[in-house]
């Protein structure tokens, strides 16, 4: 029983300690790979709606991203498939709001359609 019970302890230790490692590394793949996808997606969403442009810097920032993340796994850190999969997914959520703030604040190219700003900002966040 106790045998058990450490194993069981062990094991959430472990997964614990993945869960941090993968958002420490989607947080570095995300600021790595965020001004290769704003100089990617500069001039290209003038006329698209808020969720037209998310769905475009969603798409656009894939292969940015999986570059990013094979690089830093190449440099050193070691994961499986389902880490890096994990990687790729938390970088994405955290890449996409902060180029859709950058782009509302005029810092990238062309604000979405029809949406004020601030009203934008709220959405992005």
């Amino acid at each position: 029983m106790f045998k058990q019970i450490l194993s069981t302890l062990t094991s959430i230790q472990s997964k614990q300690g993945q869960q941090r490692q993968v958002e420490l590394l989607s947080r570095q793949v995300a600021e790595q790979s965020l001004s290769g996808v704003t100089q990617l997606i500069a001039g290209s969403t003038s006329g698209m709606t808020l969720c037209e442009t998310r769905g475009y810097i969603r798409a656009r920032s894939g292969k940015e991203i999986r570059r990013q993340t094979r690089l830093l796994l190449a440099s050193g850190t070691t994961g499986s498939g389902d880490i890096t999969s994990a990687i790729i997914r938390k970088a994405t959520e955290r890449l996409v709001p902060r180029v859709l703030r950058q782009l509302v604040a005029g810092q990238i190219g062309h604000a979405p359609q029809a949406v004020k700003p601030q009203a934008a900002l709220r959405l992005a966040a």
